[in-house]
């Protein structure tokens, strides 16, 4: 079952942190948040990062109720070049999953 981590909608005009992540460095919260909100005014859709059962985060896009702009190539194209530039935040945001979220840390 995926954990979402953060996400944003361009029709709803909403950020969603999930608080289970408040331990997650002001900075990069903020980080997440450009992230997510600029892709979703870009592309259109619900813009979310989550955590895989693997551990691993992931980005993901789907059409949001009323929102008929979601252009899932180039949502694609955007999601395969955010994972290029985000490398190094993804690898930080898995090891975080594995220390602090995922079952039987403490």
């Amino acid at each position: 079952m995926a954990v979402t981590l953060c996400g944003a909608s361009r029709v709803n005009r909403k950020y969603y942190f999930n608080p289970e992540f408040d331990r997650i460095p002001d900075d990069v919260k903020e980080h997440l948040r450009e992230i997510c909100v600029l892709f979703a005014e870009d592309a259109g859709g619900i813009f979310t990062i989550e955590f895989g059962d693997d551990g691993q985060p992931r980005f993901v896009v789907r059409p949001g109720e009323n929102d008929s702009d979601l252009d899932e190539i180039a949502a694609e194209i955007r999601i395969r070049r955010l994972q290029a530039e985000e490398q190094e935040l993804m690898k930080k945001l898995a090891l975080f999953y594995q220390v602090f979220i995922a079952p039987g840390a403490e």
